[in-house]
């Protein structure tokens, strides 16, 4: 009767797990970039049904005040902030 060692019984099955599980990664990561690169970019002209429907499609998101990459899509500033920014006080 053979042994077989059950930690290397189920190595092909491990290692098909992480292949699945890296490659789901680098798909995100796919994901990601082309998100960022389609997204609108700054002084980009909007008009008011547009610039509603984004914000209605934003707030569906699991992570709405952030891009893919983490990155801040919305910002939050005081009056006393934007004073200052033009001066005004």
């Amino acid at each position: 009767m053979k042994i077989i060692s059950l930690k290397w019984s189920f190595f092909p099955i491990k290692s098909k797990v992480q292949n699945f599980m890296n490659l789901e990664k680098i798909r995100g990561r796919i994901a990601a970039s082309i998100a960022c690169h389609a997204a609108i970019k700054v002084n980009m002209p909007l008009e008011q049904n547009k610039m509603e429907w984004l914000l209605a499609e934003l707030a569906k998101t699991e992570c709405p005040m952030a891009c893919p990459h983490g990155r801040p899509v919305v910002l939050r500033y005081s009056l006393k902030d934007i004073q200052k920014a033009f001066k005004r006080i």
